[in-house]
């Protein structure tokens, strides 16, 4: 299980904020590791 999914969890259990903010920052730097479309295309070898 994500760290993100965990510190939702805790949030929604909980309501403290410092689980959102810890979630929030969580799921800002995963979306920060993903690949983007460009970045895909770039590695596809031209035939």
């Amino acid at each position: 299980m994500l760290l993100r999914n965990v510190m939702w969890d805790i949030f929604q259990n909980t309501g403290q904020i410092e689980a959102y903010l810890m979630y929030r920052n969580c799921a800002t730097n995963f979306a920060d590791n993903q690949p983007k479309e460009k970045d895909d295309l770039e590695q596809i070898p031209n035939k």
